[in-house]
């Protein structure tokens, strides 16, 4: 309806959509109160202020068992499953090097990016949404507003 005060907007972006709202966001405006990435293989911009979303809160949160997180930083593969230098010849390495563009940009995750990060169980890629996952938890009081916001247990 439209009575009363506007109501507070909030976009999520699961997987690919997140490179998606954030596309939106950078190159036409959101008028959204929040934004919240997860999952993500990355957002197409390096930091959430380049996402020209002015008072807009950005969130994100990526489970620790997520593959697509790796899409943003593959070295974490290399890594975990061939330890040590010398493993790989250089030309593949180059193909696993640390560079968070090499995809779809810099996780939203990520101290630099400077999105608010939040919890999420190491339910996988489609798990944000499992009713025992405290990321669902998260997404509720972001959704219901800054008073409810506190409420978010960071990670």
């Amino acid at each position: 309806t439209h009575e009363g005060a506007p109501a507070y907007q909030t976009v999520i972006g699961h997987s690919y959509g997140t490179l998606v709202v954030a596309t939106t966001a950078r190159s036409h405006g959101l008028a959204a109160d929040s934004v919240v990435f997860l999952g993500s293989p990355g957002v197409g911009v390096d930091t959430a202020a380049d996402l020209h979303a002015p008072g807009t809160a950005v969130w994100s949160s990526t489970a620790s068992n997520d593959i697509v997180a790796y899409l943003t930083s593959p070295p974490g593969i290399v890594d975990q499953l061939l330890p040590g230098p010398g493993r790989l010849p250089p030309f593949l390495l180059d193909l696993f090097r640390r560079d968070d563009d090499l995809w779809f940009g810099r996780n939203p995750t990520t101290p630099e990016f400077g999105a608010r990060v939040f919890a999420s169980a190491a339910h996988g890629h489609l798990g944000y949404w499992d009713y025992d996952n405290i990321a669902l938890d998260g997404l509720a009081n972001i959704a219901l507003g800054p008073e409810r916001q506190d409420a978010v247990i960071r990670r």
